[in-house]
């Protein structure tokens, strides 16, 4: 199992999620505070490795909104923020995060409005609700270090993760473009030729399923 605790730092900035009734399925922004401590029988007090102290930046400790809460969370309910991405339309029926009542809840676009707004059904609230776009962004799962689905600029693997055969999970289109790029490389005279790695096994049939990728390698049979 991976060491969570290598993405998380005093400092760190991070998303949280509950446990709570009424706020499943949210995340709230926070900021690591150090490793949290319990005190044993003897009084002497131990640092606990799994749990974070961690502090909300939108939700209070006090009914006057100036305490900022404090809480030792498990390291699984923290992830860092998804990195900004630029402004962007939505589709009927697509995942999104919306920001509504000081967090990010997951929910499905149930209707696209006129000026860039959104209806927004919740899953768990049962709820449905209008958004601009500003309020929305495309839902992400954290996953062994990676978002799910992938961030623009992350789709493609690297001419290096290409050469050596590293183990990717990769739709069909994109091991056409691996197929390609390998033919490529062998109508080059072998001087210009890259360092042969172990070679990326492709299934034909499956490629063969998809028009843009029929499309792709037509030429190259």
């Amino acid at each position: 199992m991976a060491d969570l605790t290598q993405h998380f730092h005093k400092g760190s900035e991070v998303e949280i999620s509950s446990n709570d009734d009424g706020f499943r399925g949210a995340w709230y922004a926070g900021t690591v505070i150090r490793p949290a401590s319990t005190k044993t029988k003897t009084t002497n007090t131990t640092t606990n490795n799994k749990k974070l102290l961690v502090e909300y930046k939108t939700l209070m400790a006090d009914e006057g909104g100036k305490k900022p809460l404090r809480e030792a969370l498990d390291v699984v309910q923290l992830r860092p923020p998804p990195p900004r991405e630029s402004r962007r339309s939505f589709k009927f029926s697509e995942e999104v995060d919306a920001y509504h009542n000081d967090g990010w809840w997951e929910g499905v676009i149930t209707e696209v409005l006129e000026n860039e707004r959104y209806s927004v059904f919740f899953r768990g609230t049962r709820e449905q609700l209008d958004f601009g776009s500003e309020e929305l962004r495309l839902h992400r799962e954290w996953v062994k270090g990676k978002w799910v689905p992938p961030l623009e600029g992350e789709e493609y693997p690297t001419s290096i993760d290409i050469r050596y055969g590293y183990d990717m999970d990769m739709s069909p289109y994109l091991k056409c473009l691996c197929f390609i790029g390998q033919r490529l490389s062998l109508m080059l005279p072998s001087e210009h030729r890259q360092p042969k790695g172990p070679s990326w096994q492709i299934d034909r049939a499956e490629l063969s399923s998809e028009e843009e990728v029929k499309a792709g390698i037509a030429g190259f049979y």
